[in-house]
């Protein structure tokens, strides 16, 4: 996905607006609950502008358009699935899931001509699937003003699941709208004004102790019914290898219509999350809201969660899919206005950071219709060193900044919107309370960064008053980037510090065995270093870190074919898998 945009940075942030809009999947029960999508409010040229009147909201079964145009487009989906032309099936009175372009084939309209071919038909909604995962708001431009009917714009994951029940010949119904006083008794949470952990990855070395790691929990929950209530209770819960943590709050009070702060150190108040240790592996945060022993009328926003990881060699703010243990791509963006060289960043600082040593990073680009092939992405550590507490302090800037380490990254081939990894010239040892932005840059007007998946931190950034994803369009930097919902995918690979001798890539070797290879790839190693797997076209399929010694990768689900090993970007070994 492409988008330009101007950069804007707003230090003071402000309340969330319309809240209680949503696109929600009631049925069945399985894939039930509120999903990330923009919607009409969310640009211009609009016949129905938003969706803020609860009597413009629409609940009703979902069904795949057809408009009879032959052919498979570029992400499986046929073009008859698109909606360019006028619908041949019965929508009337259906929500109609459409496609958007493929970015590729002939097949190419606007999203607002393809809502109007489904409301001409008698659709009372539309689900538009995005290609990729993510969203963003579309204009109306041109048919848009000729729409009356509520839209929904989703990622390419909740598409898919959403079509897999159709296609499984379960009913689907959907919601889309504002909710506002339609049921008597509900409340909800939302991801928005919700606070997840401060990293999807942290760093095994810098979590040795109780109070060395722990997250502020808590949600802004709403009252969208038309009852008061008095009972209404929060819970939140973290699962992970060292056991199960669990806080609760409640009963608290709410108006019709309004809602109540419950954060870590508010006013109402939760315990932050901590434990005696934190040991590497896969955790979840999740919260609950009920209102005791009333059944809330609306309950698939009672609930949401966060995954995320205590890691042997990640820092990262994207979620970390966790079959190839890489972050996964959302979107790419660059600024508007022309800006040719700009840089997209991440920021890092822990009081324990020294035990670290900072080899590469992991990132994304993309380039449309144009190649990526030949592409240069330049890599800069900065120590940031402007002295400020927080977005708002007077001294806030990035007026001094000190580049320590680089590292070019050239495509090899078209690898648009494809984890790649690329290490540093030489690895750094970081530095214990040093303020650092992590960068990614290019000078290519036709080429995006990748931003990550499910990294959402418009809460967190409220809440904590630190910069997260910071952007230079080439003339200055911009704290909050392209939006505190937006932050670049890239993710940082670290190792022990006490083995910086070890960690470069010419004092490591590798024997693989068997070769070829079924299900279990061995691997006997000279030293602690991370590889990736990696097939011809460059996808990496699969990261590992491998100990001193004997390792086995699992392999079984990887396609037959050869792969390369490679360690710090620089082939090693190579097997094949039968």
């Amino acid at each position: 996905m492409k988008k330009f945009i101007l950069l804007q940075i707003s230090i003071c942030i402000g309340l969330i607006v319309n809240a209680q809009v949503s696109f929600t999947v009631i049925e069945p029960i399985s894939i039930a609950g509120a999903y990330d999508f923009t919607s009409n409010g969310d640009a211009a040229d609009w016949g129905l502008a938003d969706l803020n009147n609860p009597a413009d909201a629409v609940q009703d079964t979902v069904v795949i358009a057809e408009d009879g145009t032959p052919g498979i487009n570029a992400q499986g989906i046929p073009h008859s699935n698109e909606a360019c032309s006028p619908l041949t099936n019965d929508v009337t009175g259906k929500i109609v899931m459409v496609y958007r372009y493929d970015g590729v084939s002939t097949n190419d309209c606007y999203i607002s001509t393809k809502i109007l071919n489904a409301q001409n038909a008698g659709a009372v909604g539309v689900i538009v699937v995005n290609r990729v995962d993510g969203v963003y708001a579309y204009s109306g431009f041109p048919d848009g003003m000729s729409t009356s009917i509520p839209f929904a714009f989703i990622g390419k994951s909740d598409g898919a699941l959403i079509r897999s029940k159709i296609e499984n010949g379960e009913t689907v119904v959907a919601f889309i709208g504002n909710k506002l006083g339609l049921f008597g008794d509900d409340i909800g949470i939302k991801k928005m004004t919700t606070l997840r952990p401060q990293n999807t990855a942290t760093a095994a070395l810098t979590t040795q102790a109780q109070n060395e790691y722990g997250f502020d929990v808590g949600a802004t929950i709403y009252n969208y019914g038309t009852n008061d209530q008095s009972t209404v209770n929060i819970t939140a819960t973290v699962v992970g290898p060292n056991g199960t943590w669990t806080q609760s709050t409640g009963p608290l009070s709410i108006l019709s219509g309004d809602s109540i702060d419950v954060f870590t150190g508010g006013t109402n108040s939760i315990p932050a999350y901590s434990m005696t240790n934190y040991p590497a592996g896969s955790y979840s945060l999740s919260y609950e809201v009920d209102l005791g022993a009333i059944t809330d009328e609306a309950s698939y926003d009672d609930s949401l969660g966060y995954d995320f990881h205590i890691s042997d060699s990640l820092i990262s703010y994207s979620f970390i899919d966790p079959s190839t243990n890489l972050p996964m791509v959302s979107s790419s963006w660059r600024p508007g206005g022309g800006a040719t060289s700009w840089e997209a960043c991440i920021t890092y600082k822990d009081a324990n950071a020294s035990r670290l040593g900072l080899q590469g990073l992991y990132f994304s680009a993309a380039a449309g219709t144009n190649d990526l092939t030949g592409e240069e992405i330049s890599l800069t550590l900065y120590e940031w060193n402007d002295v400020f507490a927080d977005l708002n302090d007077a001294n806030f800037g990035f007026s001094n900044l000190n580049p320590i380490s680089y590292g070019y990254y050239y495509y090899p081939s078209d690898l648009d919107e494809v984890v790649v990894y690329q290490g540093f010239d030489t690895p750094t040892q970081l530095v214990d309370d040093q303020r650092y932005l992590v960068c990614i840059g290019n000078s290519n007007a036709n080429v995006w960064l990748g931003f990550g998946r499910d990294a959402n931190y418009y809460a967190n950034i409220n809440h904590y008053l630190q910069p997260v994803g910071p952007v230079s369009d080439g003339t200055q930097y911009y704290a909050l980037g392209f939006g505190e919902d937006k932050t670049p995918l890239i993710t940082m690979k670290v190792f022990d510090a006490n083995e910086m001798s070890v960690i470069e890539k010419e004092d490591v070797s590798l024997k693989l065995y068997p070769n070829p290879a079924q299900d279990v790839l061995n691997i006997e190693s000279t030293a602690t270093v991370e590889v990736t797997l990696v097939d011809l076209l460059g996808h990496v399929v699969k990261t590992q870190l491998l100990s001193s010694g004997n390792n086995s990768v699992d392999i079984e689900s990887l396609e037959k074919g050869l792969y390369l090993v490679k360690i710090d970007g620089t082939t090693s070994r190579s097997f094949v898998k039968n």
